[in-house]
């Protein structure tokens, strides 16, 4: 050998070491690493090589010389098996010339393939008899013998990593009640069992307990869920985590040492979902082949702990044993962290022995240069309950005071009752619960399940319809579910229909109802089944398998509208015999909305009674709402044959019990240095100040004494100057969401539109990757616009306990069961109070300790609750509002039911379901020429006949496609990742909000990735966008404008000698909106950066309106001091406030001329008239506004009475009197006073109304 050989011991992250002789004069550095690659089994390669204790990787051309002989490889793992199995299937094209390499511990240097439990415990006992003989063993330890109890534990993890894969494969959440109930007797896995893999192999499984399903009896022990983690070959041993790992938790490129070291992808994980799909897409010998390497993986996980546990074991060490040395090891190894922490020491040095970090890793330091946290964000993942996270917060996130109010609600107990003996269920009805979700029907029910099931199936009591109507997560499900599923058992005939508003609320009670059903009896012969038809459902061959071979269906009141009974013929089968129709979260039917649905249900029972002779019974499920049995009645109506036979029974003895919830009203901390209110979340920012009138005086106020007595109205203009603006609430609320996730907190975080959804997650994100990195794969979005597949696999990851946090919509906020939710994070006012609370009972299902933080935007609205809690917290319930009358909506739904079958062929029956002015609508119909006799009729249609002529649909399309339900539009442009070669559709857009998110140059987020937009083509629907590494995001200039065609009309002067029901003027408006550009904003600071302009685009949609012009008078009696632009601006909000307590409306439905002073001063000269302007916020108009403008007087006396009758002493009033959560201008420009002042004047400047008595009289 050359007096220059120098022998380099290189050892890669798995333990395994070879030695290389090279000529260090002769050598290059680039060479040596090409022959290390070349003895670990990858030929053509060169290794990435690092010197012992330093971060520097060898690479170049400079000769090997004298440098250090042990070096670390990183990162050929996944390599080595890839040329493993290409020599596993017999490819000899790969050669293997490391003839000068000498490997320890193997014969060669084949990596050997996957070897079962057997195979490895040979492979300890030979590393024993070796190191016995003083050879050296691979592993670098010497083994005394091999250990009884590790090898069982192995066994059982194998088990258990099978049995775990199938039921995520079935999408069963695996528990371990599953899963020993799943188990041979032999290798049954016990808690204990579990524990000890999860404490000797951190991440190989993860235990999560929580209370069990909502139906079960309460007081049982917790449920454990069992998250088995996806294996990766890179790591050093699958499961163990590193020293070093912990120590660069605060690290810059922390992300990137800890993908050097081969850190997993959790289950928990999308991507892991993913793949773990993928891995057992196929059972078999696939299935078994994905079991071996997770077993493999924990085996390799067990040998780290025999190497390095504290103890000298024997065969005989029991598993106990291991555990608390393994325990204790990590408690020194992190009491040294902390230490090593304090003193400045990156990493204590017996993490040197494992791979370094990369370059120019250094600690994250805070502006004060503190490392502790306590100013920055907190990197502890330790575990906490709600009570400890809320104490946590008021040491860090909220050290400035930014709760302003704590709510506790108290537990209260279950009240539970047992069936009467008027109720019988089948046995196979009572194991199917006991089996599925644990629940006795016999004696465990509580008091308003019980109720609503006798009410549904008692012998003794007459048939009637039921609404439950009971808290969130109160088990309200049971109610429909008993009776459905005991009747199709024992009926092979009969159908049920579940109507559900939301795709993701079906999802959740089909997983449900087929655990249920997954416990019948094999011997049942009518079992049934379930499928889902809706949007998602699209070719021909599935949705005809539903119909033919489904007996309970799970719809949306759009698919019933659009498909299901335009179609009625294909359903025969399913209509015939129909015996249950359950209408689920019935408080989400209101509005126009709620409208369509109740007319589409009468066209339901219409076919049913008229063409199929069924009869359904309708079982109605909802949220606490004022009304419920009037909103159930005008929800389903009357039977048209037999109506006062039609009765409904109310449920609303609640027994379900409810655990400690604690309710926090986050107000965000103000920025330093700012002395004038701005508000960079809403999209007109107030940039100058006006200073006149009371704003003067208020700064003339402040610069003179303090003693001064202050008027109240003038007090609230000091107090909003000094306030100053806030920090961003999307910032803080991702704090929460991020620090929920670090500290084991299954969360959601509610979000009012669908890019403050996805920039919540964005921010989440980036907190997590500097705080904690493993945990970044933890929080995912859900909201509209995904693909199918897409939101299915986020809904299973969320059902099964594998997403730590998301942030949705209120997609997510309607009845879905998602486990054991601990914390609701709620950004800004949902739109009213019922929904509030629908959000947060989402958390602490049962009797579970939950918590619900509201973070509040800095708008008048949200800042009202901050400071008046009681508000909100003593807030009565809200009414549900269902017009079922509305001229125009029933005009739509009996052109659509003469479709289905002619209108009046059955006398007085369609007067009954379509109202008593059903007869005066036909007639403006046949007269429109869209319904018409029958051809082969002589006689003209007469509305005051008898017996009225049926009438036909004057189309052969079906009508229901041109009915919108709830103004969903058909028009998309799909977005499109151009990114790679192949493009990808990832998601769709409304095309009325396209120019609002996909236009050139926007920044579009989607799942936390941000991609640019660089081309619209309005031609193809279409958005292209690509990825793009931003630090901003946009935010589009625009202007809305609702115009009245014809000037005079609106322009001209207001005649007080009139009454001002006679001024009041009603026709079709335009509301348009102009998009001149778009501004970039950076996403730390908020802060507008740049502005890009492009040629200006609009949309518009045409509507009805009513409008009042402010006589003259008033604007002259107006004196300085008051705001008229802002007091009309406040009554008409008030006036949208009176409107649903005389028209049955809601809050979106109607909307009013804002007004905005940025964009009035923006507008320059152009004149603008004082007026009260509202129209429906829904295309071509749903007769609200026409209603409205009859009652406009009457609307305007009744808005003068609230805003006097309202307590609240802000100048820009409450949501009680002038504001409004639909404003388009955020109630930016409003003023309660002022608005009095104008309601006041109005009603005395016109002419009195003439009394209806004394003009009947003069007729």
């Amino acid at each position: 050998m050359s007096s220059n050989a120098r022998s380099i011991v290189a050892r890669d992250v798995t333990g395994r070491e070879v030695v290389v002789t090279v000529d260090a004069e002769r050598t290059s550095i680039d060479d040596a690493r090409t022959a290390i690659a070349r003895a670990l089994g990858v030929p053509n390669a060169r290794a990435r090589c690092y010197p012992i204790g330093s971060s520097d990787e060898l690479r170049g051309g400079a000769m090997w010389g004298d440098r250090d002989a042990r070096v670390y490889v990183v990162g050929y793992a996944r390599a080595r098996a890839r040329v493993t199995k290409r020599r596993a299937r017999g490819d000899e094209s790969i050669e293997d010339t490391g003839a000068e390499a000498r490997v320890r511990a193997t014969k060669t240097d084949e990596i050997e393939p996957m070897r079962p439990v057997d195979a490895l415990w040979a492979s300890v006992m030979a590393d024993a008899r070796r190191a016995s003989n003083g050879e050296a063993t691979g592993s670098g330890a010497d083994f005394a013998t091999p250990i009884e109890s590790l090898q069982r534990l192995s066994g059982k993890y194998r088990a258990l990593a099978r049995i775990s894969l199938f039921l995520h494969r079935q999408n069963i959440q695996p528990t371990m009640r599953l899963i020993t109930r799943s188990m041979a007797s032999e290798v049954a896995v016990t808690t204990e069992d579990a524990r000890a893999m999860e404490a000797l192999c951190p991440g190989s499984v993860r235990l999560i307990e929580r209370r069990r399903s909502a139906e079960e009896e309460a007081g049982t022990d917790k449920e454990i869920v069992v998250d088995v983690t996806a294996p990766d070959e890179t790591g050093p041993s699958a499961f163990t985590t590193p020293a070093y790992r912990m120590a660069l938790t605060n690290a810059d490129g922390a992300s990137e040492a800890i993908a050097l070291q081969g850190t997993r992808r959790s289950m928990r994980s999308i991507g892991g979902y993913v793949r773990m799909a993928e891995m057992t897409d196929r059972f078999g010998a696939n299935f078994g082949r994905v079991v071996d390497k997770y077993a493999a993986a924990f085996e390799r996980g067990l040998r780290d702990v025999i190497e390095r546990a504290p103890l000298d074991a024997t065969k005989d060490t029991p598993l106990r044993a291991f555990v608390d040395a393994v325990l204790e090891m990590r408690a020194s190894e992190a009491a040294e962290r902390a230490a090593a922490k304090r003193e400045g020491i990156l990493a204590p040095p017996e993490a040197m022995d494992r791979p370094p970090a990369p370059p120019r890793a250094r600690a994250k330091r805070t502006k004060n240069g503190n490392t502790d946290g306590k100013d920055g964000p907190c990197c502890s993942t330790e575990p906490m309950n709600v009570d400890e996270f809320v104490g946590h917060l008021r040491e860090t996130l909220a050290s400035s005071g930014q709760i302003v109010h704590v709510e506790t609600m108290e537990a209260k107990p279950a009240v539970r009752a047992t069936l009467s003996e008027s109720v019988s269920l089948s046995d196979a009805t009572i194991a199917a619960f006991k089996g599925g979700i644990g629940l006795d029907l016999k004696s465990r029910l509580f008091s308003h399940q019980a109720s609503a099931i006798e009410s549904i199936l008692g012998e003794t009591t007459p048939r009637k319809h039921v609404i439950v109507s009971s808290g969130t997560a109160s088990g309200k499900s049971v109610c429909y579910n008993v009776p459905v599923v005991d009747t199709l058992l024992a009926d092979p005939n009969a159908t049920a229909l579940y109507m559900f508003p939301t795709k993701a609320l079906a999802q959740d009670q089909l997983r449900a109802l087929r655990i249920i059903l997954a416990n019948v009896p094999k011997s049942e012969e009518t079992v049934f089944g379930i499928g889902i038809y809706d949007g998602d459902v699209r070719s021909k061959e599935a949705r005809a398998e539903v119909r033919s071979s489904d007996r309970l269906i799970i719809t949306n009141p759009d698919m019933l509208h659009v498909s299901i009974l335009p179609s009625h013929k294909q359903w025969v089968r399913f209509l015939s015999g129909l015996r249950y129709v359950i209408i689920d979260e019935a408080h989400a039917y209101s509005g126009v909305f709620g409208s369509h649905v109740a007319l589409i249900v009468r066209r339901l029972r219409r076919l049913c009674s008229e063409l199929y002779g069924s009869s359904p019974q309708f079982i109605i499920s909802s949220a606490t709402v004022a009304n419920p049995l009037d909103h159930a009645r005008d929800l389903i109506g009357f039977h048209g044959v037999r109506p006062d036979e039609d009765t409904i029974e109310t449920v609303t003895n609640d027994g379900a019990p409810r655990g400690v919830k604690t309710f926090l009203l986050w107000n965000p901390a103000l920025k330093p240095g700012q002395s004038h209110q701005t508000n960079t979340e809403r999209k007109f920012r107030r940039v100058t100040s006006i200073e006149r009138g009371k704003a003067a005086l208020a700064k003339k106020l402040r610069e003179t004494s303090t003693l001064v007595d202050v008027p109240a109205e003038v007090e609230d203009i000091i107090v909003a100057d000094v306030e100053g603006a806030r920090t961003s609430p999307v910032v803080e609320i991702s704090q929460i969401l991020a620090e929920c996730v670090q500290h084991n907190l299954r969360c959601l975080a509610f979000c009012k539109t669908r890019k403050l959804c996805e920039l919540v997650l964005v921010y989440t994100r980036e907190i997590l990757r500097s705080s904690a990195p493993h945990l970044a794969d933890k929080v995912a979005s859900y909201r509209g616009g995904y693909e199918a597949g897409e939101r299915r696999v986020i809904e299973k990851e969320l059902f099964s306990g594998v997403l730590l946090g998301v942030a949705t919509t209120n997609a997510l906020e309607l009845g879905i069961d998602v486990g054991s939710l601990d914390v609701t994070l709620h950004l800004g006012f949902p739109g009213s109070v019922a929904s509030l609370w629908q959000q947060a009972g989402r958390a602490g299902r049962r009797e579970g300790r939950a918590l619900s933080v509201y973070v509040g935007f800095d708008g008048p609205l949200d800042q009202h609750f901050m400071r008046q809690p009681r508000a909100l917290f003593d807030a009565p319930h809200e009414f549900s509002y269902v017009w079922a009358q509305n001229p125009t909506i029933v005009a739509q739904h009996m052109l659509c039911a003469a479709f289905e079958r002619p209108l009046f062929a059955n006398p007085g029956v369609d007067e009954v379901y379509f109202g008593s002015t059903a007869r005066e609508v036909a007639s403006q119909m046949v007269a429109k020429g869209r319904l018409t006799v029958d051809p082969g009729s002589f006689v003209a249609w007469n509305p005051a006949a008898k017996i009225a002529q049926p009438l036909l649909a004057c189309t052969d399309k079906s009508p229901a496609l041109d009915v919108s339900v709830r103004t969903i539009e058909e028009e998309h442009f799909d977005v499109v990742d151009v990114s790679t070669s192949r493009e990808k559709i990832i998601a769709s857009v409304e095309a009325s909000k396209a120019f609002f998110e996909v236009y050139e140059g926007a920044v579009y987020t989607h799942q936390g990735r941000t991609l640019l937009c660089t081309k619209l083509d309005l031609e193809r629907r279409r958005a292209h966008v690509r990825m793009a590494d931003v630090k901003y995001f946009t935010r589009v200039k625009h202007e809305t404008t609702c115009s009245v065609p014809g000037g005079m009309r609106v322009y001209g002067e207001t005649d007080t000698s009139l009454p001002m029901s006679q001024c009041v003027k009603c026709d079709e408006v335009n509301i348009s909106t102009v998009f001149t550009g778009f501004s970039r904003v950076a996403r730390g600071s908020q802060a507008k950066f740049d502005h890009v302009s492009f040629p200006p685009r609009s949309t518009e949609f045409h509507t009805v309106g009513a409008w009042l012009r402010i006589p003259d008078d008033i604007v002259s009696k107006a004196s300085e001091t008051v705001d008229l632009r802002a007091g009309v601006h406040a009554a008409s909000h008030a006036v949208l406030n009176a409107l649903p307590l005389r028209v049955p409306c809601g809050e979106n439905d109607v909307g009013c001329e804002c007004f905005s002073a940025d964009l009035h001063a923006e507008r320059g000269r152009r004149y603008k008239p004082l007026r009260f302007l509202i129209y429906d916020r829904h295309l071509g108009g749903v007769g609200i506004t026409r209603r409205a403008a009859e009652l406009l007087p009457e609307l305007i006396g009744i808005a003068r009475d609230l805003v006097r009758a309202c307590s609240c002493a802000r100048a820009d009033g409450c949501p009680s009197c002038v504001q409004r959560l639909s404003c388009d201008a955020h109630n930016a420009h409003v003023n309660k006073r002022a608005a009095e002042f104008v309601l006041d004047n109005v009603i005395a400047a016109f002419a009195p109304e003439p009394d209806e008595k004394s003009t009947r009289s003069n007729m």
